[in-house]
């Protein structure tokens, strides 16, 4: 009946209560923060890591294709020596096979010889 009857003691309980709430609900609020801060940093480790083995699988692939690139090179190259093989065979002038073949005409006399 005392503490109800005085004003003051009722208001200084009411302020620490208040107070101790209001700390209660900021530590629970940090630890929410906390929480979804070490959430979202898993997140960008894991994007970060999948970034890593993507840009190492588009190394690769353009290591292939380049590697495939310098076969379908390789392999025109063979193709026209094999068709400027093939008509001087058939007869036909050196020049000719150069014509059509693309190769200059000293590659195609090599080839004669």
């Amino acid at each position: 009946k005392l503490f109800m009857a005085d004003r003051d003691q009722r208001l200084a309980y009411i302020l620490d209560w208040k107070q101790m709430m209001d700390e209660a609900n900021r530590d629970a609020k940090m630890k929410e923060a906390d929480g979804k801060i070490k959430e979202a940093e898993r997140k960008i480790r894991e994007t970060e890591r999948e970034i890593r083995e993507a840009e190492r699988e588009i190394k690769e692939a353009e290591r292939k294709i380049r590697e495939a690139e310098g076969k379908l090179a390789a392999s025109k190259v063979a193709s026209k020596y094999e068709i400027a093989r093939n008509i001087l065979a058939d007869g036909i002038s050196p020049d000719i096979a150069a014509k059509y073949t693309g190769l200059s005409l000293e590659e195609v006399q090599n080839l004669a010889q």
